[in-house]
């Protein structure tokens, strides 16, 4: 009765796997086809980080599949001992391994993006220190152009 639970179990969890690397897949799709719209299109920056951030997500969730699959599968065939410890430790080491540096690339992306907020924050601060500069400039020059003409009375015409 508990080898059939742990049968349906190890099933279940072959079709999780299997369910999960193909929806996955089929978002990192979708992910790398926006990755290319916004190549031809020339677009960069926030959206094209953003985009290789979720493809390596995505592609993350299949690798995580495929390794439950292939290590759950093994479970299920009765695979020797040996065959399946090395299976285990080897992907689960590699799976570990990918996601360290899948971490790594996305903090490095994240930084890039709130760099590029920065320089943008920068520019905008920027123009407006030059408008303001130039309204003070302009009032200076009104004014003195007010001093240097006569004052004309309220109600009097010209």
């Amino acid at each position: 009765m508990s080898a059939d639970i742990l049968d349906a179990l190890l099933i279940a969890s072959i079709v999780l796997g299997i369910l999960l690397a193909f929806i996955s897949a089929a978002a990192a799709g979708r992910t790398a086809a926006d990755l290319e719209r916004l190549a031809v299109r020339g677009i960069s920056g926030t959206p094209r980080i953003q985009a290789w951030v979720n493809l390596r997500v995505h592609l993350s969730r299949v690798l995580l599949g495929a390794v439950f699959v292939v290590i759950h599968v093994m479970l299920l065939a009765g695979a020797t001992e040996s065959w399946r410890l090395w299976a285990n430790r080897t992907l689960w080491l590699g799976l570990l391994a990918t996601f360290l540096v899948v971490s790594i690339r996305d903090w490095m992306a994240e930084r890039e993006q709130v760099e590029r907020g920065l320089r943008e924050v920068m520019a905008e601060r920027d123009v407006l220190d030059l408008l303001a500069a130039e309204a003070r400039a302009r009032r200076a020059t009104d004014a003195a152009a007010q001093r240097g003409q006569p004052e004309q009375q309220q109600g009097e015409s010209p």
